[in-house]
């Protein structure tokens, strides 16, 4: 089944957090996150160190709701974290 997604892209190297929406499935979002990943990873290919590289590598946690995703990607002097929400389990503020 296809969801609404929130991606939120936090890197220590910069300020804030990129906030993405995204349609797809579990899957597919896993997909997304992973893309994401190698896309930052190929414009810093020399500072790479590890993180996702793979499908099995996007971690999935139950936190109550529904499930929360995540990638990373570590590099020499900074990391790169990706976590993939369901809209539908955003808290009110």
């Amino acid at each position: 089944m296809k969801y609404d997604w929130i991606i939120g892209i936090c890197c220590t190297a910069a300020d804030g957090v990129k906030i993405l929406k995204f349609h797809g499935t579990q899957n597919e979002v896993k997909t997304k996150l992973l893309s994401m990943v190698a896309e930052d990873r190929e414009k810093d290919t020399e500072n790479w160190d590890f993180g996702c590289t793979s499908i099995d590598d996007v971690r999935s946690e139950y936190n109550g709701i529904g499930y929360e995703l995540y990638a990373y990607g570590c590099y020499h002097d900074y990391h790169i974290d990706y976590t993939a929400k369901k809209f539908s389990h955003i808290e009110n503020a």
